[in-house]
């Protein structure tokens, strides 16, 4: 979603963000993180309108209230038509910096929650790249940065046939460098 505003005298940027994601889209508790500044002179043709970009990723639910009041439209990253003032750009940036973030961590944005299997984690990943990961090289790379915990998820529907999957969590910051520092 690009939900924009313009600063009111004297308020900072990260209010104004606040701001317009509360009275545009019924969201609150977020923490947007400044994705670049976009200044082509030629963006606009009112004018010269400098925009500096925030960007969250959310779980769904959190736009329902926004959608079911007509203040976003939800649309594919993938074959938006032409966007004025540049927003094909500002979106085709914020899809890097997701993609790149995911093919770097399990899951930064939190959208699985805190208990998840492999399964559901790489099923996350390949919505993000837009393309399916190879089970077995996917489980290799996420593996150094999850805990396995003693718990097993048999999913939605089975027939219960077959060994439960193991869940995991995300190790935190200090386990990894714990176990780095192991392995020394």
């Amino acid at each position: 979603m690009l939900p924009g505003t313009m600063l009111r005298h004297r308020e900072r940027l990260g209010d104004a963000v606040l701001r317009c994601l509360e009275t545009r889209m019924h969201i609150q508790g977020r923490s947007p993180r400044q994705l670049h500044v976009f200044d082509d002179p030629n963006r606009d043709e009112r004018g010269w309108v400098l925009t500096v970009t925030h960007l969250d990723v959310l779980p769904l639910a959190e736009l329902e209230l926004g959608l079911r009041h007509g203040h976003a439209k939800l649309s594919p990253v993938t074959g938006i038509p032409g966007l004025p003032f540049g927003h094909d750009a500002i979106i085709a940036w914020a899809v890097d910096v997701v993609r790149e973030k995911y093919s770097q961590e399990p899951d930064p944005w939190d959208l699985l929650g805190s208990r998840f299997t492999v399964t559901q984690l790489r099923e996350l990943h390949d919505a993000v790249l837009g393309q399916p990961h190879k089970k077995d090289t996917f489980r290799r790379r996420m593996e150094p940065h999850l805990d396995a915990l003693e718990q097993r998820a048999t999913p939605p529907g089975s027939n219960g046939l077959g060994r439960p999957a193991r869940i995991y969590r995300k190790r935190s910051e200090g386990d990894r460098v714990g176990s780095i520092m192991a392995q020394v």
